[in-house]
């Protein structure tokens, strides 16, 4: 199977043990690093506070479905963690949620830029600095990144 056929089938199975648990899925990542797989799986809850015990819940909730499924062509590790304070943006739900919060950008070719997003679309972000807003396209930018997971909003 392929890296988006495996990510969407595991997110309905993480979205389903997640709600059991009182949780939201944030992410579902499978990734290679060197000759290693992993599936990683971002829980959230709405205060943002997930705990180890949720992360071993949603994780033992996954193992047998999982096991089922016969998705994948290799070994992999199954990781199960909270998104972080530097929570990175892909859906659009995320960048819904950050509307109004701080966040950083990797550009491609000039770093790191930090601003409050003000607006998003298909088409790109629309940062705003001390200086004005700018817009970004998806063809500039790595990345978009929470810049802190306090409540502190423009």
């Amino acid at each position: 199977m392929r890296k988006n056929e495996i990510e969407t089938a595991v997110r309905s199975l993480a979205e389903k043990a997640a709600e059991e648990n009182g949780l939201t899925v944030w992410d579902v990542r499978f990734e290679k690093e060197g000759k290693d797989y992993f599936l990683r799986v971002f829980i959230d809850k709405p205060d943002g506070r997930v705990a180890i015990d949720d992360c071993v819940a949603v994780s033992q909730a996954l193992d047998e479905p999982l096991d089922g499924l016969e998705l994948f062509d290799a070994p992999y590790s199954l990781q199960v963690s909270s998104p972080g304070i530097e929570r990175r943006l892909t859906r659009p739900e995320h960048y819904e949620w950050a509307v109004g919060r701080k966040v950083m950008l990797k550009l491609r070719g000039r770093g790191v830029c930090k601003g409050v997003l003000r607006d998003y679309s298909r088409d790109g972000v629309t940062l705003s600095f001390d200086t004005g807003d700018e817009f970004f396209a998806p063809n500039e930018t790595i990345w978009v990144k929470a810049d802190d997971f306090d409540d502190e909003t423009e």
